[in-house]
């Protein structure tokens, strides 16, 4: 558990580095790449020149909207990394350099000096935890609440970059919801993402902000990480590598821990890695910070109130860290709990818990030459290809055999390599068929012959020149081939002769008819009504069958059957008479045969008021009689 001692006062400290400068400058900067630039390497470099060549170069990359996207301190030639999900941002990115002067930066123990700044927090947040900054020193961040319960983060603005006297605290945001006892934060390279460790939970959580370095549209991601099994007690993250590491200072007993992330920055990818144990020098550490390239690690001791500092032959691999030298700051601070660099190393804070105070100290001397802006260069965004315009349209219906148009519009930024198209038919079968470019367009398009009715199922696929892919899923309907018979109708009764035969049909080729069985009549197109002349004896039952086939030679058919009816020749065999008429029921208005049953309709019949109308039915005996 982590015991914090009585407050003394409430003051905030800082300490300054002192250099000499040389007049260095900047002939110019180029990134390497040509615009567009995709993403097939970790690795994107400035190339500059720089008089003297030696000097050390701060980096700050931008996107042509005023994002900031991380700050380096390099040298001549800087291999920097760039986090993965920018190279899908779709963005364009340049980078400043500007030309640096610098002696004794990250050197605490021989330049070293409290600068007599101090910033007090007590009447602001009790219970401090750690200090962090922006990749400018234009906003400060500190966590509150460590034993009280009041879990927040604390934004302050500096109107000069790293200068704590011009600290106002700006914006405040609650970790209630998640933390119990926060105590440290750091954010990503470009103050999109932040992560806070609860040191008594043993967790880290992640949050998302839609506002770069502002914590008032933060919000929790869901996202955390249970670091109890390696790290028992967690005071402060860093992370390291840009993004690719993280390291976290444990309590007890006395180590800084390391974490691999497989995707930069992403907590959820976190895979222990290695420990530094300082029990040796001291015990129960707080904060730790790094240099601008993991070649040296600062550890602060709580007992002894000095920073350690670390030299790593290897950069961030604790396995090879060293302790070279060590700076007191027993003067100002009687526990500290979290510390941290300017982007320079020319500056170093510490936040003290029990007086409530952040310090500043000088790290030797810093200058700065003219800032130089890079070329511009588009970030691909490495984006699958786009698909829409589906033909034939999603659950449409089509003939059989016809021609199908089958195509998609696509594009993407890299360029299209292939397109085709899996026909899944109604039998399950499935046939690849590739869909070529019409001329500069975007659409991709061939044709294929549908024959089977049934639902068909088109799965489009398209690849780019970096391999990435989309597809996309439609389907459609082929009606079954038919010929329907208008005219006649079946069972149809017919006064006079058949002059014409009127057909449906969707086949694709000729039609043909036969009566009553016999020979064919001359082929038509499909679908041409037949001018014929059809007639019959009183009551003679007759047979068309109208045939249809398609180019492929399938036949399809339709049969009706019709009577012709001579009324001339009718002759009386029976009247029928309504049981209760009455004059002006209008009996016999409407009359219906059906098989034995005759209905005979008197719509004005008097029932239970006037002209409600009646219905009477009679039913055929055997004397062929309706009774």
């Amino acid at each position: 558990m982590c015991v914090e001692r009585k407050k003394l006062s409430y003051i905030v400290l800082a300490f300054v580095l002192v250099t000499t400068f040389s007049n260095a400058q900047i002939t110019s900067i180029t990134l390497n790449a040509t615009s567009p630039y995709n993403f097939t390497t970790d690795n994107l470099t400035a190339y500059v020149t720089v008089t003297p060549s030696d000097s050390p170069i701060l980096f700050e990359w931008f996107t042509t909207d005023g994002k900031p996207k991380g700050t380096f301190l390099g040298n001549s030639t800087l291999n920097n990394y760039i986090p993965y999900w920018f190279t899908k941002s779709g963005e364009t990115w340049y980078v400043n350099a500007t030309p640096l002067s610098l002696t004794g930066n990250y050197d605490l123990a021989n330049y070293g000096t409290y600068s007599g700044k101090t910033l007090p927090l007590g009447g602001i947040e009790p219970d401090l935890g750690g200090v962090t900054f922006n990749y400018d020193g234009t906003k400060m961040y500190i966590v509150g609440g460590v034993l009280s319960g009041s879990q927040k983060i604390l934004q302050f603005s500096l109107t000069t970059p790293y200068d704590i006297s011009t600290a106002t605290n700006t914006a405040n945001f609650s970790l209630a919801g998640q933390t119990s006892n926060p105590h440290s934060m750091a954010f990503n390279n470009d103050g999109t993402i932040m992560v806070v460790v609860d040191w008594v939970k043993r967790h880290v959580y992640e949050y998302s902000l839609t506002t770069p370095y502002d914590i008032s549209t933060a919000s929790y991601t869901g996202k955390s990480l249970n670091v109890s099994t390696n790290t028992g007690t967690p005071i402060q993250i860093q992370f390291i590598d840009n993004g690719r590491a993280f390291t976290i200072t444990d309590y007890i007993p006395d180590e800084v821990d390391k974490y691999v992330l497989s995707t930069p920055y992403d907590i959820s990818t976190a895979t222990y890695s290695q420990t530094l144990n300082v029990n040796s020098l001291d015990t129960e550490i707080r904060g730790h910070a790094w240099n601008n390239d993991g070649t040296k690690l600062f550890v602060e001791g709580f007992t002894n109130d000095i920073v350690y500092e670390f030299t790593l032959t290897t950069p961030y691999d604790l396995s090879t860290a060293t302790n070279t030298a060590n700076f007191s700051v027993s003067s100002q601070s009687n526990e500290a709990v979290g510390i941290q660099f300017n982007n320079d190393g020319s500056i170093f804070f510490l936040l003290d818990n029990i007086n409530d105070s952040l310090f500043r100290y000088d790290v030797g001397t810093s200058a700065r030459g003219t800032t130089v802006k890079s070329n511009e260069v588009y970030i691909n965004p490495n984006t699958p290809p786009t698909l829409s315009d589906f033909k034939p349209l999603n659950n449409s219906a089509v003939n059989p055999n016809t021609n199908l148009l089958i195509s998609v519009n696509t594009s993407d930024y890299d360029g299209i390599s292939q397109v085709y198209a899996n026909l899944t038919l109604p039998n399950g079968t499935t046939t690849q068929i590739t869909l070529n470019q019409n001329g500069s367009t975007s659409q991709y398009f061939n044709y294929f012959t549908v024959n089977a009715s049934g639902v068909y199922t088109l799965t489009y696929f398209a690849n780019d020149s970096l391999g990435l892919y989309s597809t996309a899923t439609t389907s459609f309907k082929v009606n079954p081939l038919e010929v329907i018979i208008s005219n006649p109708s079946d069972e149809s009764l017919h006064l006079y002769n058949i002059t014409q035969i009127r057909y449906y049909t969707n086949a694709n080729d000729v039609c043909w008819y036969s009566l009553d069985n016999g020979a064919n009549s001359s082929p038509v197109s499909a679908g041409t009504p037949f001018n014929v002349n059809i007639g019959g004896s009183q009551g003679q039952e007759r047979s068309l069958t109208v045939y249809c086939n398609t180019t492929s030679g399938v036949i399809y058919q339709d049969t009706v059957n019709f009577t012709f009816f001579d009324i001339g020749n009718l002759v009386q065999n029976q009247e029928v008479y309504a049981s209760d008429g009455a004059s002006g029921d209008f009996f016999g208005y409407s009359v219906s045969i059906s098989g034995d049953y005759l209905v005979v309709g008197a719509f004005a019949d008097d029932i239970a008021f006037s002209n409600q109308g009646s219905a009477y039915v009679f039913k055929l005996n055997s004397s062929n009689q309706f009774e």
